[in-house]
Parts: C-alpha cells; sequence; structure tokens
C-alpha cells in the first residue's frame, strides 16, 4: 500500500513550515474527482479543520460531514478531565 496524495500534501505542508489547510481537490489522471478513504479524512480533519472544504463528485462539502465525529483536540481534553476513564 502506498501513500494517497491526502498524506503527501500533508507531509509537504508539515515539512514546508505548517499551517492549516483551506480546501482540497484530488483527482484521477482523466480528471475525475476523488474521495478521500478513512485514513486520510481523520488527516485532513486534523490539517485544516472542521470547516475545511473538500470537493466530491457532490461538489464541495466541509470535511465534519465527511467524517463525522472525527477525533479530535476535544476528545484528548475530555480524557485528561476525567482521568482517562471516559471510555465512550
Amino acid at each position: 500500500m502506498g501513500l494517497c496524495a491526502e498524506c503527501v500534501l500533508v507531509g509537504n505542508l508539515i515539512s514546508g513550515g505548517g499551517g492549516r489547510l483551506r480546501a482540497v481537490a484530488v483527482c484521477d489522471a482523466r480528471g475525475a474527482v476523488l474521495s478521500p478513504c478513512g485514513r486520510c479524512r481523520q488527516i485532513l480533519a486534523e490539517h485544516g479543520g472542521p470547516g475545511l472544504e473538500v470537493d466530491t463528485h457532490r461538489g464541495p462539502r466541509p470535511i465534519s460531514e465527511l467524517l463525522p465525529d472525527a477525533f479530535g483536540p476535544g476528545d484528548l481534553d475530555a480524557v485528561r478531565e476525567t482521568g482517562g476513564t471516559d471510555r465512550a
């Protein structure tokens, strides 16, 4: 298994000094829009936030719609507040 384009994008973002993603569009060699896999959706959410726009075959949509209930900083805060006993 190789790396998806989204993983390479985020890797380049980090190695170039960081920042936040605002919008992402990925297509195949013919120009057809590709939807990110689950792993890539999580990575995009971590580096763009819930409002990151992702191009889909149905048009741009926020990553929060493509990955509802994504793991994020709020989940870490909840674990810290409960002392690690929150096993939802």
